[in-house]
């Protein structure tokens, strides 16, 4: 996940029930780069698709650290995504990850819009 500060990219591998046990196994954080952030600095609208393309490479690049130095089955992938604008006195917030792309790269089922209303 990764929100508005457009900072880096956490990730973590853990185990749970579903419904109150959860343990931490591995996190990582993979940070964007003086480059990459002021691609989200400029114009949004003319930096769309650039700035989609950047989300997805840091999301995909969390994973592999995180699944290349460990030999876990992973039964699923939850993507927050990249936090583009939130206003939660309105109940209003956009995420953007590609899911899809993630879900064909790791082979994987893929769960995301976790705040959807």
């Amino acid at each position: 996940m990764s929100g508005t500060s457009f900072d880096g990219v956490d990730a973590s591998i853990i185990e749970t029930d579903g419904l109150n046990y959860i343990k931490n196994i591995k996190s990582s954080y993979v940070e964007y780069t003086n480059e990459e952030k002021s691609v989200f600095n400029g114009k949004f609208t003319e930096n769309y698709h650039k700035i989609t393309e950047i989300i997805d490479k840091k999301h995909i690049s969390a994973i592999k650290q995180l699944l290349d130095n460990n030999k876990l089955n992973i039964d699923i992938i939850g993507l927050h995504g990249q936090t583009l604008f939130h206003q939660p006195d309105d109940r209003w917030t956009w995420q953007y990850i590609n899911a899809g792309l993630i879900s064909k790269i790791f082979k994987s089922n893929v769960i995301s819009n976790f705040r959807i209303l």
